[in-house]
């Protein structure tokens, strides 16, 4: 009985962990598309700059977030080739990501309700943080 007990509460949150997945996922690439205008075009120029140019962060290119950003775009487009839609698609899954990881954290300090919650919070982050909400961090 105990362990149709545990089979059922790791399948709820195998079933939570898909639905924040997907909505999260959905929602990231809604959001770039249709809701906002936003400036992706300098860190996609920029990166671009970094793999073809060679050109240095700080030194050639000033940067007003972490480097991270920058490198991490500049490597996608070296191995998958320069395309604003594959920065989208990464970012969108990396929100993905962070979402779930906000729940699995949370549902260790509290309750599967509240868990969910925290990671809704997520949502709200995406529109009122900048730049987090439209750059890949």
């Amino acid at each position: 009985m105990v362990t149709n007990l545990s089979m059922s509460n790791k399948f709820k949150t195998c079933i939570i962990i898909n639905i924040l997945a997907s909505i999260s996922f959905l929602y990231a690439m809604i959001f770039h598309n249709k809701w906002f205008a936003m400036e992706e075009g300098q860190i996609l120029t920029e990166a671009e700059a970094i793999m073809s140019y060679g050109k240095v962060l700080y030194k050639d290119i000033d940067c007003f977030v972490s480097p991270g950003v920058w490198y991490l775009t500049a490597i996608l487009f070296k191995v998958f080739g320069v395309g604003l839609n594959l920065t989208r698609l990464v970012m969108a899954i990396l929100f993905s990501l962070t979402v779930v990881l906000v729940y699995l954290i949370s549902s260790t300090a509290m309750t599967k309700r509240y868990a969910v919650f925290a990671a809704s919070m997520m949502f709200i982050q995406k529109v009122l943080v900048f730049p987090l909400g439209i750059f890949i961090n």
